[in-house]
């Protein structure tokens, strides 16, 4: 599954409609429903909030890849956690 569709997938197992989300990142809905479209990059804070509040770690497969610290700041990718 493609990380554009993870996001909504992960929202959705949750029960939470996007407002509901929104309200709790928190940022306005029109961003979330454009990081949901793929349209709008999600910006890696973000993503680390979601991840959490969603219980989706899979959210965080490619946050290494595009963090500019990248793999320097000696931290297990996300596959390596336990």
């Amino acid at each position: 599954m493609d990380s554009i569709r993870l996001l909504a997938t992960a929202r959705r197992r949750r029960g939470w409609s996007r407002q509901q989300l929104a309200l709790r990142i928190p940022v306005d809905v029109a961003h979330l429903a454009r990081w949901e479209a793929g349209t709008r990059p999600v910006p890696l804070a973000a993503v680390a909030r979601l991840a959490v509040l969603l219980d989706a770690p899979e959210l965080l497969a490619g946050a290494c890849a595009a963090c500019p610290v990248g793999q320097a700041c000696g931290r297990a990718a996300p596959e390596e956690v336990a």
